[in-house]
């Protein structure tokens, strides 16, 4: 799907094959919280996911490569095996949001180390915003750390726009965080 605005991207590539955009399950937190520790300084609790991933007004979402370990190689599963539960796709990314009233508001979000700026991002994005405008939403709202130039470009790419800074936002770092919105509708 397409999205109407011309704010988002459409058709989003990733360099990485075999990617996919799926639901998020239970059985993907072992995953979710090594990315999730590797990546930020004060990591979100298991609990947290749980109750997202069970929250009808929560878009949880996984980014999965059939690639279990690049050391092994690059070896692409079989064409159907990525839409098999238990084909041994590896998470790499993911994403949550909330749905509150007719704002989606972006949570989390964090790609495994080394998958960063291959598309996993991007794809990522573009579904939850697909998902949200699906379900009647007319902005998109996130806050991200100051100094997280990648992500700020990225959201930058997909038309969101700088509306305000929350001082210490980040508090055990001291830091800022800017928040940006977009109008979908």
């Amino acid at each position: 799907m397409e999205l109407k605005t011309k704010h988002h991207l459409t058709n989003t590539q990733s360099p990485i094959t075999n990617l996919h955009i799926d639901d998020m399950e239970i059985r993907h937190l072992p995953s979710i919280l090594q990315i999730e520790q590797s990546s930020f300084k004060t990591p979100w609790p298991t609990h947290v996911f749980l109750e997202d991933i069970r929250n009808e007004n929560s878009i949880t979402l996984v980014a999965l490569t059939g690639i279990r370990n690049v050391e092994e190689g690059i070896r692409p599963p079989k064409a159907d095996a990525l839409r098999t539960p238990n084909s041994g796709n590896h998470v790499v990314g993911y994403a949550v949001a909330w749905l509150v009233f007719d704002e989606l508001h972006i949570g989390n979000a964090a790609v495994e180390e080394r998958f960063r700026r291959q598309g996993v991002g991007e794809k990522l994005l573009q579904e939850l915003l697909e998902r949200g405008e699906k379900r009647g939403v007319q902005l998109a709202t996130l806050e991200v750390r100051i100094s997280n130039d990648p992500a700020i470009r990225l959201y930058q790419k997909f038309g969101f726009k700088e509306i305000a800074i929350q001082k210490e936002y980040y508090k055990l770092e001291s830091e800022d965080a800017l928040v940006m919105l977009l109008q979908i509708g």
